[in-house]
């Protein structure tokens, strides 16, 4: 995990949680995209947060 923007500090706990299976990271993920998708995805993001629990960027 690199980085995040609303998640700051909560790295810790969170891999402890998945690591010992207590959370199901699959059911979490919306997307993975390319970083050339970036824009547009934020976008869409912004327009429709209701489509989006977390997005992954490639970098």
């Amino acid at each position: 995990m690199r980085g995040s923007r609303n998640s700051a500090g909560q790295f810790p706990e969170s891999l402890r949680l998945i690591a010992a299976g207590k959370v199901d990271v699959e059911t979490l993920l919306t997307r993975i995209v390319p970083l050339d998708e970036a824009p547009a995805t934020v976008a869409d993001i912004a327009a429709h947060p209701e489509n989006y629990l977390k997005v992954i960027c490639v970098l």
